[in-house]
């Protein structure tokens, strides 16, 4: 993991935008049980509840590389924001 991110005690995700909580499984940019997967940025990830695979997962969100706010990967939700970067 990342040293700019700290270790949550209860591995909860909690975006700063809309307070979407969800618990994580792994926060990087190889999530385990994958075979050639690598995403572009560090993300936190957890496995997917609606498939048996084990490569499955879901990416909740990432840290804004502008900001450094924790923001999920849901749809842009107040008119003021344009569109968030997560670089």
């Amino acid at each position: 993991t990342s040293s700019h991110v700290q270790s949550d005690a209860f591995n909860i995700f909690s975006c700063q935008l809309c307070d979407l909580r969800s618990p994580y499984s792994y926060y990087g940019q190889k999530p385990p049980n994958t075979r050639a997967i690598v995403l572009l940025e560090e993300c936190f990830v957890t496995k997917d509840p609606f498939s048996p695979d084990r490569e499955k997962f879901l990416i909740l969100g990432s840290e804004c590389s502008l900001c450094r706010k924790r923001v999920c990967v849901g749809l842009l939700w107040s008119p003021g924001i344009v569109s968030l970067f997560l670089n």
